[in-house]
């Protein structure tokens, strides 16, 4: 699947809880580098789409006191891949 963002993507595997509303999507961090023992491909960690989802998250806001960006609730869209 796709999670994107106004900022930008990350692809990601979907797994579906059912104490998570439908329309929430709880992710953790995205593991963007090969690994040949278990024949993963990488992506590139900047590239539109990586499986890394900081590229997906913007730090344009931030708070004026602490400077924490809104890494924890953040607006966005998830598709399948290859738009099926």
């Amino acid at each position: 699947m796709q999670i994107e963002t106004p900022h930008g993507a990350a692809r990601a595997r979907a797994k579906f809880k059912r104490h998570l509303d439908l329309r929430v999507v709880s992710a953790t961090a995205g593991w963007w580098q090969s690994c040949a023992d278990l024949d993963l491909p990488g992506f590139d960690a900047l590239q539109f789409g990586t499986a890394n989802l900081n590229a997906a998250v913007g730090n344009e806001s931030s708070d004026p006191i602490s400077g924490s960006v809104p890494h924890r609730s953040y607006l966005c869209e998830v598709s399948l891949l290859g738009g099926g």
